[in-house]
């Protein structure tokens, strides 16, 4: 399990750290005399994204035990959420621009304490999942993935306007080695995003869009960081 939760997060973390770092060559490239203030707050903002994506990948190594030595694994921290959410998407940026997917963030944002590696691995491996879903649309159909921050029950939605989850599998999704991708999926992401959060004695449930105001059609997760003594 340790093997496979690895290897099925290594790559796509390592091409979006990649991704992220090409974009820092050309900022630095076309500023190389005088960098701008705006400028060097957007290298700012690509150089944490690299950060938190490696930081992940740090933390699933630690899984191999003596397979490999970190002589460090990151401390938690305060994050602000808004935050580790625009990281993240900068990590997904060609995918969503590729399939020409709209993000709509909205609500208050709040801070929450964990470690910046795994907090990044929740959201991308959900913005990953609605990616493919879209990917699979028709161009003419809308493509869009919302995310809504509710600071007072410091959670948030996660929604997509993908086909969903068909109801006899909505049981089954968060197992190790489901997967509703067939060949194309692990069945590997909502476990690992579910497994981080209850390290915290906190969760993510898939919830229903007429639960809940302003959600789309399609796929809605609940994350919530908090428990119920908080």
């Amino acid at each position: 399990m340790a093997a496979e939760r690895f290897t099925h997060e290594f790559a796509r973390l390592v091409s979006g750290a990649n991704s992220s770092l090409e974009r820092l060559r050309k900022l630095i490239e076309a500023e190389i005399i005088k960098i701008p203030r705006e400028t060097f707050t957007k290298i700012n903002k690509e150089i944490n994204t690299i950060g938190g994506a490696l930081e992940a990948l740090r933390n699933d190594i630690r899984l191999l035990g003596p397979m490999f030595y970190i002589k460090r694994v990151a401390n938690e921290k305060q994050l602000n959420i808004r935050q580790i959410i625009d990281n993240t998407l900068l990590l997904q940026e060609n995918a969503l621009k590729k399939e020409r997917i709209d993000v709509e963030i909205e609500g208050e944002s709040f801070i929450v304490t964990m470690r910046e590696g795994s907090c990044m691995q929740v959201f991308n491996n959900l913005i990953d999942n609605a990616v493919f879903w879209l990917s699979r649309k028709s161009e003419n159909d809308d493509k869009k993935i919302k995310i809504i921050l509710d600071h007072k029950s410091n959670s948030v939605f996660v929604s997509d306007s993908g086909p969903g989850v068909v109801s006899r599998y909505r049981d089954k999704i968060f197992e190790p080695f489901f997967s509703m991708k067939g060949e194309d999926g692990r069945g590997l992401g909502l476990y690992i995003i579910r497994e981080i959060l209850q390290e915290k004695n906190w969760d993510i449930i898939l919830v229903n869009q007429e639960n809940f105001s302003g959600l789309l059609k399609g796929a809605n997760f609940k994350i919530i960081f908090t428990t119920e003594k908080e």
